[in-house]
C-alpha cells in the first residue's frame, strides 16, 4: 500500500513518516511519548486549519506540577522554642579557676646513700663493699631506723678507668651499693648522716636528700578550701565587671599538684674522707607547700 500522492506533496516530513508507518502496520504507541505531542495539530498547522482540542495523547507529555507546599510541615523554624526565640540559656555561664596553697614543715626525709669500693679484683671490691654496707645498716638500726625503711635500690659492678692525656688506664673494678633510707623524724637526718660516715669511712657515698610529708591530708584540706574561696572571688568579680549577676555553681573539678616539682630539696654531699668532723652535720627541713587547683562553672543571670 502506498500513501496518497497529495500526502507526499503537502504533508511535512513528520506526518509523512507517520503515514508510512501506518501503512506498514506500526502504531503511534511504538514511538516514544515525547515525540507524539499532537499529530493532528501538526497536520492542521501544515494545512492552515485550526487545531482541535487536546486529546489523551497530549496528557503523555503534559508537564508534572510540583505538589503544593504543606504549611504544617516543619521548616527551618523547628529550632525555635515555643516562645518564639532560641534557647541560649546554656550560654549564660562563666568558667573560672581558683588556686589554693597550704604550707607546712615536712616531717619525713628520704636519704639516698651507699658505699662504693674500687679494687684490683671483683672479689676484693665486692667483699669490702659488703662489709662497708653492713656497717652502715648496723649504724642505721642503732638509731632506731626499722629494716622496713631501708632498701637497696641499686647494686653495680663495673670496670673503672682513668683517662690521662687522652689515654684510657684501667684502675680496677668498682662495686657500688646504693640504699634508700626513710627517716620519719626530720630532726634525725644530721645524726644519721654522721653515723653513716663513721660506719663506712671513705667508702661512703651520699646521692641526695629530700623532705616531704608523711600525711598531706590536712594540708590538702586547707589548700582546697583556699582554692574554692579564690575561685568564688574571681567569679564574683568577672560577673560584676560584665554587668551580670552571679548564679549557682553548677560544676567543679579539682587537680592536686606538688609544689615546685623541678626544685625539690635535694642535697648532694661530696665526702673525700672519714676524718672526724668538728661539728655535727646540720640539716634543715624548711617548709614545703601543697597546691590545689580547682575549676568551676557558674550560672550568669
Amino acid at each position: 500500500m502506498h500513501p496518497p500522492k497529495f500526502a507526499t506533496r503537502f504533508a511535512p516530513p513528520l506526518v509523512l513518516a507517520l503515514l508510512i508507518l501506518a501503512a506498514i502496520g506500526c502504531t503511534p504507541a511504538a514511538i516514544p511519548p515525547a515525540t507524539v505531542a499532537n499529530p493532528t495539530a501538526s497536520a492542521a498547522a501544515a494545512t492552515g486549519q485550526p487545531a482541535p482540542a487536546n486529546t489523551a495523547a497530549d496528557a503523555v507529555v503534559a508537564p508534572q506540577t510540583a505538589p503544593a507546599a504543606n504549611p504544617a510541615t516543619p521548616g527551618p523554624a523547628a529550632s525555635v522554642t515555643a516562645q518564639g526565640k532560641t534557647d541560649d540559656r546554656k550560654l549564660d555561664v562563666i568558667e573560672v579557676s581558683g588556686h589554693g596553697v597550704a604550707t607546712g614543715v615536712p616531717d619525713l626525709a628520704n636519704l639516698s646513700l651507699g658505699v662504693s669500693v674500687t679494687a684490683d679484683s671483683v672479689s676484693q671490691a665486692r667483699s669490702e663493699a659488703a662489709a662497708s654496707a653492713q656497717s652502715v645498716i648496723e649504724a642505721l638500726t642503732a638509731l632506731s631506723i626499722p629494716a622496713s625503711d631501708i632498701a637497696t635500690v641499686r647494686f653495680t659492678i663495673r670496670p673503672d678507668y682513668d683517662y690521662v692525656s687522652g689515654e684510657e688506664r684501667f684502675r680496677g673494678y668498682r662495686v657500688s651499693n646504693q640504699l634508700r633510707v626513710i627517716i620519719r623524724n626530720a630532726d634525725d637526718v644530721g645524726p644519721i648522716i654522721d653515723a653513716s660516715i663513721a660506719a663506712a669511712g671513705d667508702n661512703i657515698v651520699f646521692n641526695g636528700l629530700d623532705f616531704s610529708f608523711s600525711d598531706t591530708a590536712p594540708l590538702q584540706r586547707q589548700a582546697r578550701e583556699s582554692a574554692v574561696e579564690d575561685m568564688a572571688v574571681r567569679a564574683e568579680q568577672l560577673a560584676e565587671f560584665s554587668g551580670r549577676e552571679l548564679g549557682d555553681l553548677i560544676k567543679i573539678s579539682e587537680g592536686v599538684f606538688p609544689s615546685d616539682p623541678y626544685q625539690e630539696r635535694y642535697r648532694t654531699f661530696g665526702l673525700e674522707s672519714a676524718a672526724a668532723a668538728a661539728y655535727d652535720t646540720p640539716t634543715f627541713a624548711g617548709q614545703e607547700q601543697v597546691t590545689v587547683q580547682v575549676h568551676g562553672v557558674y550560672e550568669l543571670r
